[in-house]
């Protein structure tokens, strides 16, 4: 049945957004290798399969219609992060305009803020809560290092130039927004690889490399995304025509933040799971 929701998610979602699909599977993919055996043990508990087989649910699940209803519409999920002006990653509701049907759009930080302090204390929390947030998490740590999942500076009504999806551009003679862009990014270079490919392209920081990554905090992790995210949309004006040459430019920097994620995924599960984990 899992197999099956998974598959109606890339249906749902276009070929375009199966391809950054194909990057929160990858991100979770790679962590799995870097759980210690009491972090799998406790998520067995909670899930009958790898976390890499999870890593879509949140996308599945505000797409169900009854997201918008009963008890659904109290779990709102954003999957966007709004920046103040002076680049600190806003925590608390935030008002969005554009999206007249809510009256608060709830930050993705402040979801996954929320979501780690009942990992943290899972024991104090019944199962179906800590699934939920578990499967949110999964999902929200590969958006927070997508650059085109801030936008910087929040304004109200989004009127801001580092718009969210209303960017528009071209590529191969499709017009679509810049977030689609990079939603699809590594379908924009490599063809037809599988999960264990883009694990042998991606996984390849050392020990070292990868405890440095983990210090801080994830809001530090997610400031530290707002440059990131200013950068990539300062190179590219609406309406401008993109192409293949222009996105491997980008490859490293993709590539690096596929392994921030994936080792920053690891890393909170195991500080969520097992009480004998350090970061040393």
């Amino acid at each position: 049945m899992k197999r099956f929701i998974l598959v109606m998610c890339a249906l749902l979602c276009g070929v375009t957004s199966w391809a950054w699909s194909n990057t929160h599977r990858t991100i979770a993919y790679i962590a799995q290798d870097y759980l210690t055996p009491k972090t799998e043990e406790v998520l067995a508990e909670y899930l009958d399969s790898p976390i890499s087989e999870y890593a879509l649910w949140a996308d599945y699940y505000v797409k169900d219609q009854r997201y918008k209803r009963g008890e659904y519409a109290k779990n709102r999920v954003t999957h966007i992060f709004s920046v103040n002006d002076d680049w600190t990653v806003n925590t608390e509701p935030v008002y969005a305009g554009l999206w007249s049907k809510y009256s608060v759009n709830y930050e993705g930080m402040k979801t996954i803020n929320d979501g780690l302090d009942i990992l943290n204390n899972h024991k104090e929390h019944a199962d179906s809560v800590v699934q939920f947030n578990l499967k949110v998490i999964l999902h929200l740590i590969g958006e927070m290092h997508c650059p085109v999942h801030y936008v910087v500076p929040f304004v109200p009504g989004w009127t801001s130039k580092y718009r969210h999806s209303y960017f528009k551009i071209w590529f191969e003679g499709k017009k679509l927004g810049y977030h689609a862009a990079w939603d699809g990014f590594p379908g924009k270079i490599y063809k037809g690889l599988t999960l264990e490919d883009y694990k042998l392209l991606y996984d390849t920081w050392d020990e070292k490399q990868r405890k440095k990554c983990c210090k801080g905090e994830p809001m530090d992790w997610a400031e530290d995304m707002v440059p990131v995210a200013v950068s990539i949309y300062d190179r590219v004006e609406p309406g401008d025509h993109l192409d293949k040459e222009f996105f491997k430019k980008y490859e490293p920097v993709y590539g690096d933040l596929v392994r921030k994620a994936a080792y920053r995924m690891a890393h909170i599960l195991n500080t969520a799971f097992d009480p004998e984990y350090r970061l040393k």
